[in-house]
C-alpha cells in the first residue's frame, strides 16, 4: 500500500508538474500572441495612416493639376483671342491696302491721262 501511495504521490506530482509547465507555457503564448496581436494593431494602424496621408497627398496633386489645367486652358483661350484679333487686324489692314492701291491707280490714271493730254496738246500745237 505504501507503494501505491508513492506511486499516487509521484503521479500526482508529475501531473502537477506537468501542469505547471502547461500553464507557464500557455501564458507565455498569451503573451506572445498578445505582443503579435499589438504589432499587428500597429502595422494596420500605419497601414491606414499611410494610406490616408497617400490619398490626401493625392487629393491635393489633383487639384494642383487641375489648377495648372484650367490656367493653361485661360492662357489657350487669351491666346486664341489675341490671334482672332490679329487676323482681324490683317484683314482691315488688307483692305486698307487695297483701297490705297485703288486711290493710287486712279490718281495714276488721271496723272497719265493728264500727261498724254498735254503731250497731246504741244503735238497738237507744232
Amino acid at each position: 500500500m505504501k507503494q501505491q501511495v508513492d506511486n499516487s504521490y509521484k503521479e500526482t506530482v508529475n501531473l502537477n508538474e506537468t501542469l505547471a509547465n502547461n500553464i507557464r507555457k500557455l501564458h507565455d503564448l498569451e503573451r506572445e500572441n498578445t505582443s503579435i496581436k499589438l504589432s499587428f494593431d500597429e502595422v494596420q494602424h500605419n497601414c491606414k495612416k499611410d494610406i490616408s496621408n497617400l490619398k490626401l497627398e493625392m487629393v491635393k496633386e489633383k487639384g494642383d493639376h487641375n489648377r495648372v489645367k484650367e490656367a493653361l486652358n485661360n492662357q489657350i483661350g487669351d491666346l486664341k483671342l489675341k490671334v482672332e484679333i490679329a487676323n482681324e487686324n490683317v484683314q482691315m489692314q488688307k483692305r486698307i491696302l487695297d483701297e490705297k492701291e485703288r486711290e493710287l491707280a486712279k490718281t495714276m490714271n488721271g496723272i497719265n491721262e493728264e500727261n498724254w493730254t498735254k503731250i497731246n496738246d504741244l503735238t497738237n500745237e507744232k
